[in-house]
C-alpha cells in the first residue's frame, strides 16, 4: 500500500511538472509571436521577498508537491497574461481561408497602371463574404470613406488600429466593442475597387505597417490555442 501511494505521489508530481513546463513554453512562444510583430510582452513586476536564512533541515520544509504546485500556478499566470495580450493585437485573419491577391508595399496601381504604394493587403472574396475583426477593440469609424468605400476602423490599443475596406455592407456602428473573429461587415467592391475583395490595413501610430507580420505571428499563437484551452478553460 505504501509503495502504491508513493507511486501515485510521484505520478502527480511529474504531471504537475509537465504542465508547468508546457505552460511556460506556450507563454514563451506567444511572446516570440509578439516579437515577430515588433512588440514585447510586458513582464510582471518581481515579488519582493526576504527573511533570515534557515536551512531546511532546521525547519519544517515545504513538500516537493507544494513547491511544484506553486510553480505551476506561476506558469499558468504567465500563460494567462500572454493569452490576454494576444487578444489585444490584430493577429486574427480578417478573411480566413481566402487567398491574398495583393501584398503590402509598392505595386502597379490596378486602375492607373503606374507604380503606387499599397497601404494594406487584399484578400480574394465574393460579395457578401463575412469580414472578421482581427482583435479585441472599439469601432472608431464605420461608414463611407472616399476610396476605401464602406470602411470600418477598429482601435485596439498599443497605438494599433485596423481598417477593413470596400465592404458591401457594414454590420457594426461607431462605439461598438468587438471581439476577435466577430463579423463586422460583408465583402464587396465599394470605393476605388476593380471587383469584390477585402482591403485590410494595420496602422501603428496612424502609419500603415505590413499586416503580414501580424498574421504570421497569429498563426504561431493559434497553434497554442488548444493548450491554452486545456490549462485555462
Amino acid at each position: 500500500i505504501n509503495r502504491s501511494l508513493r507511486d501515485i505521489d510521484t505520478k502527480q508530481l511529474n504531471q504537475v511538472r509537465y504542465l508547468a513546463k508546457t505552460a511556460r513554453a506556450s507563454a514563451e512562444k506567444i511572446s516570440d509571436a509578439l516579437a515577430v510583430a515588433g512588440y514585447r510582452l510586458k513582464s510582471e513586476p518581481s515579488i519582493a521577498e526576504g527573511g533570515p536564512f534557515i536551512p531546511a533541515d532546521s525547519a519544517e520544509a515545504m513538500s516537493s508537491f507544494r513547491v511544484e504546485v506553486e510553480g505551476l500556478d506561476s506558469a499558468l499566470n504567465q500563460l494567462k497574461r500572454a493569452r490576454r495580450a494576444v487578444r489585444q493585437f490584430p493577429f486574427a485573419n480578417p478573411s480566413p481561408g481566402s487567398d491574398i491577391t495583393s501584398s503590402f508595399g509598392t505595386r502597379r496601381d490596378p486602375l492607373l497602371g503606374t507604380a503606387a504604394f499599397h497601404s494594406g493587403m487584399d484578400f480574394r472574396a465574393s460579395t457578401g463574404d463575412p469580414v472578421k475583426a482581427a482583435a479585441t477593440g472599439k469601432v472608431v469609424s464605420a461608414g463611407r470613406n472616399g476610396g476605401y468605400g464602406n470602411m470600418v476602423e477598429i482601435e485596439h490599443g498599443n497605438g494599433l488600429t485596423t481598417r477593413y475596406a470596400h465592404m458591401s455592407r457594414i454590420l457594426v456602428s461607431e462605439g461598438d466593442e468587438v471581439e476577435p473573429g466577430a463579423t463586422i461587415g460583408l465583402a464587396g467592391s465599394t470605393g476605388r475597387s476593380t471587383g469584390p475583395h477585402l482591403h485590410y490595413e494595420v496602422r501603428k501610430d496612424s502609419g500603415a505597417v505590413d499586416p503580414a507580420a501580424f498574421i504570421r505571428a497569429g498563426r504561431i499563437a493559434a497553434l497554442l490555442g488548444q493548450l491554452q484551452q486545456q490549462f485555462l478553460g
